[in-house]
């Protein structure tokens, strides 16, 4: 029997292919793996050997042997990677890239080679590599190469009209696909095995990678000031990264029990990595927070929403006002918290500021959220609402209208 036209399948002869640094554990790693999921590709290229995902190995294929990045491997990718990818595509194939270098890559690769049909997908903001690091040639190349693209996806309001005045792009060629969220599998991974940790009545969690954007640091000194308020509270961090040895020490600077496990139930800080199912720590006694100095659409706390619990977020770039007051203004600034109709969000912290101020302000508020039954109710159930604006099935009908119009 012929297929519908409609199908999800007639898709595969729209995008054959994504192109990703890896599936490590992340924001857009999730998103790709929900395409491949529902059928949107069947094959997935990676820059770099790196798969935590249940994805076929005949469905995925890295086009370097390592699995780890660093500035001479970057550059490494950077200058081979346009050869590697025109040997696996044909010049009638669609590719969506995620994250600068495999966008770099896809563009290259289309300018001097095959003349494929490039999608590039930006998750965050420009403005992230301001300061950085060699932030300067990765803004250069964006500039340069994003405007080449045949479409651009972003994934908030904001972020496109941010893209669209970095870029001097005409506003059709910047669309957004919203991140993913797959409902059914969340409600499963809550049921899983708990952890011990939930027995606790008030556990603030955090999730992210433990990096200078996620600021977790910010919210170890704002949790000392909380528990304060809320005897006995315990604060759960999810996530690698390079600042890990950073926060330990921090933690027993601030006369804190750290502990790396969840069985430790005499410490006050847990720091438990990776963790392939996160959302089981996010049970009903539970608030998540996150403190991010910039984002792009934050899965985690999508995530975290969809859990059911309530939310605390930094007002930053870009996502959290999009998510928690959707009908607000981009252009607010912050300087007191805002009770949003979704979830909390609180100014966000910088370094030139007065620190204090800034932790003073999230303690009272964590420690209020923690010590209000009513406000938790409230908020849960809102976080559950919001949500389902994020379902999978209504945003891979976005991706289907989409590359249904392609041409």
């Amino acid at each position: 029997m012929r297929r519908k036209k409609d199908s999800f399948h007639w898709l595969l002869r729209r995008v054959m292919k994504v192109l990703i640094n890896n599936l490590g554990g992340g924001g857009a790693e999730r998103q790709v793996y929900y395409l491949q999921e529902q059928g949107i590709t069947d094959f997935i290229l990676m820059l770099m050997d790196k798969n935590a995902y249940d994805i076929p190995k005949d469905k995925t294929e890295s086009l370097f042997k390592f699995s780890d990045g660093s500035l001479l491997k970057n550059i490494l990718m950077l200058c081979l990677g346009p050869f590697k990818l025109n040997k696996r595509i044909n010049s009638d194939e669609k590719v969506l890239s995620f994250l600068e270098l495999s966008n770099f890559i896809n563009i290259l690769c289309s300018l001097f080679f095959s003349g494929h049909f490039t999608i590039i997908s930006v998750r965050i903001s420009p403005s992230f590599y301001n300061g950085k690091t060699l932030g300067f040639i990765y803004k250069a190349l964006m500039k340069w190469l994003y405007p080449k693209a045949r479409l651009i996806s972003t994934n908030s309001e904001q972020g496109r009209l941010m893209l669209i005045d970095f870029l001097k792009v005409a506003p059709e060629r910047v669309i957004v696909i919203k991140n993913a969220l797959d409902l059914n599998k969340l409600k499963t991974r809550i049921d899983g095995e708990p952890p011990s940790l939930n027995q606790f009545k008030n556990n603030i969690v955090g999730i992210g990678r433990l990096s200078y954007q996620k600021n977790f640091s910010f919210l170890i000194k704002c949790f000392v000031l909380a528990r304060e308020k809320v005897p006995g509270a315990k604060l759960i961090i999810l996530g690698d990264g390079e600042l890990k040895s950073e926060l330990i020490n921090l933690g027993h600077s601030l006369g804190l029990k750290v502990s790396l496990s969840e069985e430790d139930l005499e410490a006050d800080i847990f720091l438990l990595g990776f963790q392939k199912n996160p959302h089981r720590f996010l049970g009903d006694h539970s608030i998540f927070v996150m403190p991010s100095r910039f984002e792009g659409l934050p899965n985690a706390l999508i995530e975290a929403m969809g859990c059911g619990v309530p939310v605390i977020s930094s007002d930053c770039e870009t996502g959290p006002r999009e998510i928690l007051s959707p009908n607000s203004s981009f252009n607010t600034k912050l300087t007191v918290p805002e009770k949003a109709e979704f979830g909390i969000l609180l100014p966000m912290h910088q370094e030139e500021e007065n620190q204090n101020d800034y932790q003073a302000i999230w303690g009272e508020e964590i420690a209020k959220l923690l010590n209000s039954s009513e406000e938790r109710k409230k908020y849960s159930e809102k976080s559950i609402e919001r949500s389902l604006h994020y379902g999978l099935e209504a945003v891979a009908l976005d991706w289907k209208n989409l590359l249904k119009g392609l041409k």
